[in-house]
């Protein structure tokens, strides 16, 4: 299974770009690659909703959260986690990028003010750098990074391998198989 893109977090042309000709190579072995996969009933934007809340709980950095907010989130979780359950009873592994951008400098600002650029759109920060990687570490999925290209400034890019839980190895082995 590849995701590329989504509507809720849109991802810079070069990652797109770098991550098609990976998925070329890996369909070059054998490798059969469905694009429209996805879990049944999950959708980015709610996943992320609730990782925001868990993680803001996690941190410290919520205050005033009530219990119920926390734990619809945390049943949200439960049913997200249960629909990549099914999901990878199905698939081997999901393709997807770490984050909807290249490597890029590091803004030593405060966090409020920082920005990153996707396909020249200007985005915040946390938002956008966070959504891919949240939408995984939700689940407790294992991911395995490993780098698939270069963007125009000879930026890293890398792509995501995600397994099912319990299944670190396999997500290893396909990113050997981008070697």
């Amino acid at each position: 299974s590849f995701r590329l893109d989504d509507d809720f977090c849109p991802v810079d042309s070069e990652v797109v770009r770098a991550m098609k000709n990976a998925v070329s190579k890996l369909r070059d072995t054998g490798a059969s690659v469905d694009m429209n996969a996805r879990p049944d009933r999950v959708t980015f934007k709610r996943s992320h909703e609730a990782y925001e809340i868990i993680l803001g709980a996690d941190m410290g950095s919520v205050k005033g959260l009530e219990y119920t907010k926390w734990f619809h989130a945390q049943l949200r979780r439960n049913f997200i986690k249960n629909r990549w359950k099914d999901f990878f009873e199905r698939y081997d592994v999901l393709l997807c990028p770490v984050a909807p951008m290249t490597a890029f400098e590091h803004d030593h600002g405060p966090r409020s003010k920082r920005m990153l650029t996707i396909n020249g759109e200007s985005r915040n920060y946390w938002q956008a750098g966070t959504r891919w990687a949240g939408l995984i570490i939700l689940a407790d999925l294992p991911s395995t990074v490993v780098p698939v290209g270069v963007d125009s400034s000879a930026m890293p890019i890398g792509i995501q391998i995600v397994g099912a839980h319990w299944q670190d190895l396999q997500t290893i082995e396909v990113g050997r198989l981008f070697e």
